[in-house]
């Protein structure tokens, strides 16, 4: 075991389906006095659940993202709208120089 205390677990296609924590290994082969040489240590790895969990909590941070970073733009893109017709206002009143001091 690694000093992180857990340890990644690789399945048949060299994928993580699990994890080996410290926790796991002190409360389930430790405390429970399990024989480890007779079972699989799918029988005390943390929940593959948790896999899962995990990246739904990533996808969720990642969605929240987007949504921030989408919300942003569509407000900065709503400022430059109102900019751009206040813009062409001062244009069609003064004639196509904006600036105020062309006479």
């Amino acid at each position: 075991m690694s000093r992180l205390g857990a340890e990644g677990i690789e399945g048949s296609k060299r994928l993580l389906c699990g994890i080996l924590t410290h926790q796991d290994t002190t409360t389930r082969v430790v405390a429970c006095e399990l024989d480890i040489e007779n079972n699989p240590i799918s029988a005390v790895n943390s929940d593959t659940c948790l896999l899962s969990k995990m990246k739904m909590l990533w996808l969720f941070l990642t969605y929240n993202f987007l949504y921030d970073v989408i919300t942003r733009m569509e407000r900065a893109y709503e400022k430059a709208k109102a900019i751009t017709a206040v813009v062409e206002g001062a244009e069609n009143h003064w004639g196509t120089s904006a600036n105020p001091f062309d006479f």
